[in-house]
């Protein structure tokens, strides 16, 4: 049996797309987490969660996410190196406190920033900044009544690490032990 030209064209045209769009990009799946983060954070019952889990596949969202993701939103990072989907979350640390996340990356630098709150109230907000290819990380930290703490941990030139702190009248350099 001959296929026709439409539907060998087709058929390459096709293949050529599934090689091209998924060409080596195992990505962050940051669509699917936050599907999956909408189910963890749904209740703190776990037969509830297990209930959502099991509805989210019958109705197959976790599939449909998982093929954007894979298809669509992966192949964007691959080529763009950043992903579409912002990976903000809310992490309940106890019964008072909460911490909003916020990760970014844009132009080399990636950035974290996490807002942390008592009683919904935003007792303090850090940033963390780390460029691509240097050996330091930045931490700054604002405080409610304004002020501000900064921190450097880095790696020497003689590859020691070391932490450095601008809250001191004299940055301070302290050094780590940490196992290479």
């Amino acid at each position: 049996m001959r296929l026709s030209l439409f539907r060998r064209t087709a058929i390459l045209a096709l293949t050529a797309f599934a090689v091209t769009a998924t060409s080596g990009c195992f990505g962050s799946f940051n669509l699917t987490r936050k599907v999956y983060g909408f189910n963890k954070s749904a209740s703190n019952d776990k037969f509830v969660r297990e209930l959502l889990f099991l509805g989210l596949n019958i109705v197959p969202v976790y599939s449909v996410a998982g093929l954007i993701d894979a298809v669509i939103i992966n192949t964007i990072e691959f080529w763009s190196g950043t992903n579409p989907v912002n990976m903000s979350s809310t992490i309940k640390v106890d019964s008072t406190t909460t911490v909003k996340r916020v990760a970014l990356e844009q132009n080399g630098v990636k950035t974290v920033t996490l807002e942390t709150y008592k009683l919904d109230k935003l007792v303090s907000t850090t940033t963390v900044k780390y460029v691509d290819g240097t050996r330091e990380m930045t931490f700054d930290t604002r405080l409610p009544d304004g002020r501000t703490e900064s921190h450097m941990a880095a790696i020497s030139a003689d590859g020691q690490p070391y932490v450095s702190s601008s809250t001191y009248s004299l940055p301070a350099r302290a050094r780590v032990n940490a196992e290479q």
